[in-house]
């Protein structure tokens, strides 16, 4: 399956994210000074798919931006996928079928 395989509300970008991504991201985060690329973005709210590079347990991440500097590394709110059918599977798929609804 293609990365740039994606439905509604979801489109693929090539809009760099990752400053956002390094500003929010604190110490303890799953995320924090991992090397990624940002793959797609939902049209309706902060949500943005990146490709974790040099990983073997998960390479891609959905990510609820902030848009906030938090001291938490609770946030952004993070979900993890071993690859892009899993993220097909249970984020654009479920996603589409609730814009559709």
């Amino acid at each position: 399956m293609d990365v740039t395989e994606v439905l509604e509300p979801w489109y693929v970008t090539d809009q760099n994210l990752i400053d956002e991504l390094k500003k929010e991201v604190k110490r303890g985060h799953i995320l924090y000074r991992l090397p990624v690329k940002t793959v797609a973005r939902r049209m309706d709210n902060d949500d943005v798919l990146f490709e974790v590079l040099n990983r073997d347990d998960f390479k891609f991440a959905r990510v609820h931006l902030t848009w906030q500097h938090s001291h938490d590394p609770q946030y952004p709110l993070t979900e993890t996928y071993s690859d892009w059918q899993q993220v097909y599977e249970q984020v654009i798929v479920p996603d589409h079928a609730d814009w559709n609804a």
